[in-house]
């Protein structure tokens, strides 16, 4: 069910609330009683960790050069076996049509990114399609060695393409479909051979080392990666160019290129003169058409995510949209395409409110007119576009995981191709309420509330919030490690939260992000975090002595934030504990320098009181909030002072490291620990409630002993935190 709750504050405003909050609690019982009735003829059940932790996903999605099929990967967790089963799928685009497996998809690749260290993403499982439509081309790594693999459509099995020495990272169909291009990284051997000749001299310590990921350096070569006994990852420096090679498809034979198809290669990779730095290309082809994304004013919008409006060349003519659809931030809309047989474009964009929605809009060239397809709340992505006048996407709704939907590009209707869990049939949901309101400075933004299972209304409930956006899934938010509907299952009110969008008015001016111009970002968040759980409170939802917050990556930031500057939270998640301080000296002279750009110099000179005010280790002392801390071992180094500071003063904290993880921990059987043991501390601090089978041995009696001391504090009863009334 889905409710829509619009919040500002004024005394109008206030009224209307108050009005609307009356209507809406009328509502939700009435349709209790009417959800428990569905309940009990539909025999559902609670979901449950393990069921979040082994959700099959697809990938992204390939048409076929004739529109006939999709190819696509089906990426299935495994706890018990500790990694992922990956599997080779064929559709048939036609309403109706058949899915069968074709081959299975090898190893877990792990992607590199931009960065000399893994972020813990998947490397992109997309099928490249031979031109005569009978084979699908793709990475597979077999035994830690990633190459190129094919298979036929019409039967089950596959075949090695390529045997480069050094694993492969990307590949083209030349414009004649005889030959494929593809780069590959440094021969691992040849890496090895390398640092082991420099280890035995000393490695020079210099901007290649990132000692709170590696002792070893990271290589920054063109196509090296680095090793560290477990490179299970492609590895690639984005600022270089690896070597080109060519696979010639009839005699079956792999080679290096020519001078020639090099030239050849760039050529077709740049099928546009659409080469300015505020450009953006969508899309091109050897007709000449052309889309593009466009900064039309970098002098004033030099930032990371500028203002960007949607282009067209046709015909040898350019056009600008005008229509708001057509413009938006960062990368606001996704993806555009010609609609097959009309000069018409048709774009995907994420909608609403800071933003919550998606939309599928067209365009013509040469009007102002924009059409809207549809405007939905869920997650549309990857939207690839059929003559048949239909769009292939994936699709995820609030209490849905990822499916393949159409929709039609006429009427904006939208029909479930394929779902990879037909399980979620089975699954009883809590009732969801978007809500909408402002932060102090005015920026809007939203959250999805979660109802308890089994909500009762004028009952006051534990507030958990996770951070910081929310779309599509709400499955346990940024990095996955807060299962959000297990804990409405398990009696909580869930706040799934986004982020004001106040970047707009700090990154878009400048390159890089200035914290000394009042910092604008930190006050938005906080202020909204607290907005937000003030109007709960006031609704009579949420009891404000159980209100905890989690976060990974800025979340993370976000809840050291709330613990040091706020004593509206009783409980805290983070996945790291960084802190700005002791994390300057572990970088390299070049981070080094970058930093102390926003942070107006290093911490010895910390004249601002910047790297005071974000660290969490020094505010110790103003914490009393319980902390529990999940962190991969790449990410240790920079917890473990903050840690050990709030260790020394005493306070309730707790934390456990994961092996081979980086940024995003990417193993099920990680995911499923962490799910289980967030809702078990919650539960301890917030209900005082203990499970029966707890994650860790001994952990309840670990979280009594830290209750017990730090309530045992000779101080006035008024100021001891609320936990301590179960001490």
């Amino acid at each position: 069910m889905r409710t829509f709750f619009d919040v500002s504050f004024g005394n109008r405003a206030q009224r209307l609330h108050r009005n609307v909050t009356l209507l809406f609690t009328v509502w939700l019982a009435a349709a209790a009683v009417f959800h428990a009735t569905e309940v009990a003829a539909g025999d559902l059940r609670p979901i449950t960790a393990r069921d979040l932790v082994n959700i099959d996903r697809p990938g992204d999605l390939s048409i076929s050069p004739n529109g006939k099929y999709i190819a696509f990967q089906l990426q299935t967790p495994n706890s018990e076996t500790r990694s992922y089963e990956r599997t080779w799928h064929i559709m048939e685009t036609e309403l109706g049509g058949k899915t069968w497996e074709t081959s299975d998809g090898g190893e877990v690749i792990l992607n590199q990114n931009a960065s000399p260290a893994p972020l813990g993403t998947h490397f992109p499982g997309q099928a490249n399609w031979s031109p005569d439509n009978q084979w699908i081309y793709y990475f597979k790594r077999i035994d830690g060695d990633t190459q190129i693999w094919r298979s036929r459509i019409n039967r089950h099995g596959d075949e090695q393409v390529t045997h480069n020495a050094g694993d492969a990272l990307s590949m083209r169909f030349s414009a004649d479909g005889e030959k494929i291009f593809f780069t590959a990284t440094i021969p691992e051997d040849n890496v090895s051979r390398d640092l082991q000749e420099e280890g035995d001299r000393g490695f020079l310590y210099d901007d290649r080392f990132e000692p709170q990921r590696s002792k070893m350096p990271y290589q920054r070569a063109c196509g090296s990666h680095p090793i560290n006994g477990s490179v299970r990852y492609v590895g690639i420096n984005r600022h270089c160019e690896p070597p080109l090679w060519v696979f010639d498809i009839p005699p079956q034979i792999e080679r290096e290129a020519t001078a020639e198809e090099v030239e050849a290669y760039r050529r077709q990779s740049t099928t546009s003169p659409l080469t300015e730095s505020n450009r953006l290309l969508l899309e091109a082809s050897e007709d000449g058409r052309a889309i593009w994304l466009e900064n039309e004013d970098p002098e004033k919008f030099p930032g990371f995510r500028p203002p960007l409006r949607l282009h067209a060349s046709l015909n040898g003519t350019e056009f600008r949209c005008n229509a708001k659809e057509c413009y938006g931030y960062g990368i606001t809309i996704r993806n555009a395409s010609w609609r097959p047989g009309r000069n018409e474009i048709v774009f995907h964009r994420t909608d609403g409110q800071s933003p919550s929605m998606s939309g599928i809009y067209s365009w013509t060239p040469g009007t102002d007119k924009v059409r809207t397809i549809i405007q939905t709340e869920d997650l549309l992505a990857g939207c690839k576009i059929l003559a048949s006048h239909r769009a292939i996407c994936l699709r995820e709704r609030w209490t849905r995981p990822t499916t393949i939907a159409s929709v039609n590009l006429d009427s904006g209707e939208v029909e479930t191709i394929y779902d990879p869990n037909p399980e979620f049939d089975n699954i009883e949901f809590s009732d969801i309420e978007k809500i909408e309101w402002t932060d102090m400075f005015g920026n809007p933004t939203h959250g999805h509330l979660v109802y308890p299972l089994n909500y009762q209304p004028g009952r006051r409930y534990p507030l958990v919030i996770t951070t910081y956006r929310s779309i599509g899934f709400l499955r346990g938010a940024i990095g996955d490690e807060y299962p959000i509907h297990v804990l409405a299952a398990n009696g909580f009110m869930v706040l799934s939260y986004s982020m004001p969008m106040a970047w707009r008015r700090t990154a878009v001016m400048r390159p890089v992000f200035n914290q000394l111009e009042d910092n604008y970002e930190r006050r938005s968040t906080l202020s909204s975090q607290e907005k937000i759980v003030d109007i709960l409170i006031e609704r009579g939802l949420v009891d404000p002595d159980r209100v905890a917050i989690t976060g990974l990556s800025n979340g993370a930031v976000q809840v050291a934030d709330a613990l040091m500057n706020t004593n509206r939270f009783s409980a805290g998640i983070a996945s790291s504990i960084f802190d700005w301080s002791s994390s300057y000296y572990q970088k390299s002279n070049k981070q080094r320098a970058y930093w102390r750009q926003p942070m107006g110099g290093a911490p010895e000179d910390d004249k601002h009181g910047l790297y005071r005010a974000y660290s969490l280790g020094q505010n110790a002392e103003q914490v009393e909030a319980p902390l529990l801390v999940h962190v991969s071992d790449h990410e240790l180094l920079g917890s473990v002072e903050p840690f050990a500071r709030l260790q020394d003063a005493g306070k309730p904290v707790e934390m456990y490291v994961f092996p081979d993880e980086y940024h995003l921990k990417w193993q099920p059987q990680h995911r499923l620990a962490i799910y289980r043991r967030n809702v078990q501390w919650l539960k301890f601090w917030l209900m005082d409630e203990e499970e029966d089978d707890p994650v860790s041995p001994g952990q309840y009696t670990r979280w009594r002993t830290m209750r017990d001391e730090r309530c045992s504090w000779d101080e006035p009863e008024e100021v001891k935190p609320a936990y301590c009334e179960a001490a």
